[in-house]
């Protein structure tokens, strides 16, 4: 499957500005039968960006507007729904990797829902308990759905750090490591075994014999991103953008003695198959920082407070926020998943890093299908590990919209971690050196 980024970022930034207008769904339903078709397409051109090839190109916070844009859209015309919307279901939206086996998920490893604020938890609360009310009310034995009752009003949440890495399911059988599988579409992946055999913090035997599956997510370490940095540059080739991208591409080397130079470590937090008490066995795999038996009270107090994020950064991995999940299981058992996302979990992203620097430049730049795009250089500045000192302006509209300036002062930050992105100008940080940019007089460089 291959993927214009140019098209797709255009189609993007084209649907935004769309969305941004809170009467589009006045549009007549023609219109609007147009709109989710290209949303649907780019939704998935997305995906398999994020999932497959794992180079993002927007932020999960603008992936989220484009998916609700979708959600209002099936929600106010029910009768245009199609069955492969990403709101229906993930299967068969991406292409697997040809180079390694592919292989099924016994269960399907579904994607979490984002939320990015306490009233968005607080509406994931509620929708929640709304659903377990309902479903108790539909219970005849008494003692049954009096001790469901009673869980409801007293949820406790287990909350842990969320790694910004690559999803792995382990297959242990008769206690030995078997399988190893990406994520994938979520429902069939590649197999990856022998690469992952090389993680030398990722135990190969368990003492349960029984069939056992966990989730877990593989990660290249900060230290060990920047030292191999060192040596790529080193030997001109192009560094790591981020750890995730570099542990993502290292696990799909096919040759295995390169992957046991790349020092990937792997972190298990979950059960698919088999009791959660076998977690105690991959607890020296577990980030040790996680809150158990927090209310929902305490959830909001914690993503309130700055040392939360603070200190999570500090790791030597990257974590991008939280997960919180329902500790009981029989309440998580009872609230079940959608084809989309689990219910029983839910995860809290923190706010993208940004920085401030300033225009020096402008001038365009000639793109792979020959489109013309104007692109500022900027005062070079670190932006999560990068140096960022090019930042494209995607088209006089762009421009327009942000009111950008020559000279101007911008905040910046890194669409999914990877491609910079000028979110906004400070102009209160203006002078008498800004000037108004002519697009259409930026001279072509060929």
């Amino acid at each position: 499957m291959s993927i214009d980024t140019d098209i797709i970022l255009q189609e993007t930034q084209s649907l935004q500005r769309i969305l941004s207008d809170q009467n589009f769904l006045q549009s007549s339903k023609k219109q609007i039968e147009d709109i989710y078709d290209r949303l649907i397409t780019t939704l998935i051109d997305h995906n398999h960006l994020y999932y497959i090839d794992n180079t993002p190109l927007i932020t999960d916070t603008e992936y989220d507007w484009l998916f609700d844009g979708l959600k209002k859209i099936e929600n106010h015309y029910p009768d245009i729904i199609r069955d492969d919307s990403p709101s229906q279901t993930i299967i068969g939206q991406y292409d697997i990797q040809t180079n390694f086996e592919k292989s099924d998920h016994t269960t399907p490893i579904l994607s979490l829902q984002n939320t990015y604020n306490s009233e968005e938890i607080i509406d994931w609360y509620e929708s929640i308990t709304n659903m377990l009310n309902k479903k108790i009310s539909e219970i005849g034995n008494e003692e049954e759905k009096n001790n469901l009752i009673y869980k409801t009003q007293n949820l406790s949440f287990l909350i842990q750090p969320k790694y910004d890495g690559l999803a792995i399911v382990l297959t242990y059988n008769k206690g030995k490591l078997m399988k190893a599988v990406t994520r994938g579409d979520g429902y069939t992946g590649d197999d990856v075994t022998e690469n992952v055999k090389t993680i030398k913090n990722l135990s190969k035997i368990v003492t349960d014999k029984n069939t056992v599956i966990v989730r877990g997510e593989i990660m290249m370490p900060k230290s060990v991103r920047k030292s191999l940095n060192i040596i790529r540059q080193d030997n001109g080739e192009e560094p790591f953008s981020n750890t995730r991208n570099a542990a993502a591409g290292s696990l799909k080397l096919l040759d295995t003695n390169e992957v046991a130079k790349r020092w990937l470590v792997c972190y298990i937090y979950d059960v698919v198959q088999w009791d959660s008490k076998i977690l105690q066995e991959f607890s020296q795999f577990q980030w040790p920082q996680q809150w158990d038996t927090c209310t929902i009270d305490d959830i909001i107090s914690l993503i309130n407070t700055t040392s939360t994020k603070e200190d999570l950064l500090k790791a030597d991995i990257d974590f991008d926020g939280l997960v919180i999940k329902i500790a009981d299981p029989e309440i998580r058992a009872l609230l079940w998943s959608t084809n989309h996302h689990p219910r029983r979990a839910i995860a809290y992203k923190f706010p993208a890093q940004q920085i401030a620097t300033q225009i020096e430049s402008i001038e365009r730049q000639v793109w792979r299908t020959g489109i013309l795009t104007p692109v500022a250089n900027l005062t070079p500045t670190e932006l999560s590990g990068v140096t960022i000192s090019r930042v494209s302006l995607h088209n006089r509209d762009f421009i327009t919209q942000k009111d950008i300036q020559l000279h101007d002062r911008v905040r910046l930050q890194r669409s999914g971690e990877v491609i910079p992105y000028i979110v906004g100008v400070i102009t209160n940080r203006r002078s008498n050196t800004q000037r108004k940019i002519d697009a259409d007089t930026i001279v072509c460089p060929a």
